[in-house]
């Protein structure tokens, strides 16, 4: 009894020193009290060089230390928040925005990824640390790699089976759609981007998502819809046609397959297309199917 009891008070121990570094690692970052939070954070690491959370208040130090916003006219610019969107007076399209945009210093940037990928190399299935990693590559407008980082999950996913942890490793629910959702946010943000490294990033994602979850319907839209923009018609209906093989119930590619015979002037197998969404039991899509077919006619 008396070891049990031993065993006991020193997992207590354990659990509330982590808690107080943890704590004051928050207090200190929060305070922006970067020279005491350094020193802190070397003590952590210290007690407990294991420990994924440690990395994550060293990414956090880092990324945060010489933070610095102000106005700035650029393309990436966050367009959730209030900005000016400045157009080319020519073609009327826009060319850029007018807004807050956030400075990061690089070489901090750098010396944070290199803890977080230490932290992950002792935690492989903590998403929130790939999910860090992936923002701050967009942030700085390395699209590539950012797309390497999703691929590196999705390829982790396979091998887990979903199975991922989040903060001080708790389970994620739901943890496959709470992967998918968020992996539909970078495409997104790719597309907003309309850059050739964003371009090229959804089209290195979603041809892998494909390969290695081919009953995930969402990637197959995104690629058809990549090809599409592209002018590239034939090679989207030849992804939306494979989807189609895979799900033949899926009526977002069934009306997608619809619309591009339309557009590429196949009334035929457009109206074939769309009589499959009339039988829909959704009332909504079986009505959109009617209104195309006699739109068309």
């Amino acid at each position: 009894m008396k070891r049990c009891f031993l065993f006991f008070l020193a997992v207590f121990l354990a659990a509330t020193a982590f808690a107080d570094y943890r704590e004051t690692y928050l207090r200190l970052l929060d305070a922006g009290k970067f020279t005491e939070l350094e020193q802190h954070l070397a003590a952590w690491q210290r007690a407990e060089n294991e420990d994924p959370e440690v990395y994550i208040a060293w990414f956090n130090y880092h990324i945060n230390r010489k933070l610095k916003t102000g106005i700035a006219i650029d393309a990436r610019i966050d367009t959730k928040k209030p900005h000016m969107i400045i157009t080319d007076p020519k073609t009327g399209k826009a060319v850029g925005y007018l807004g807050d945009k956030v400075y990061y210093d690089y070489d901090d940037v750098r010396q944070a990824i290199r803890y977080l990928d230490t932290g992950i190399g002792f935690a492989r299935n903590r998403l929130d640390m790939y999910f860090g990693k992936i923002h701050i590559l967009g942030a700085i407008g390395e699209f590539d790699r950012q797309a390497e980082v999703v691929i590196q999950i999705l390829e982790l996913a396979v091998k887990n089976r979903h199975t991922w942890l989040w903060s001080q490793n708790k389970p994620v629910n739901d943890s496959r759609q709470f992967l998918l959702d968020n992996i539909q946010n970078y495409y997104d943000f790719w597309f907003e981007r309309q850059t050739k490294l964003s371009m090229d990033a959804i089209l290195a994602v979603s041809s892998r998502q494909i390969e290695l979850l081919p009953d995930d319907m969402y990637a197959y839209n995104i690629l058809s819809y990549y090809h599409t923009i592209q002018g590239h018609n034939s090679e989207a209906m030849n992804i939306l046609l494979k989807a189609y093989s895979v799900r033949k119930d899926d009526y977002i590619i069934i009306g997608n397959i619809g619309m591009l015979y339309e557009e590429l002037g196949d009334k035929v197998n457009a109206r074939k297309f769309y009589t499959l969404m009339v039988e829909s039991k959704d009332a909504e899509l079986s009505d959109w199917a009617k209104g195309r077919i006699k739109r068309m006619q």
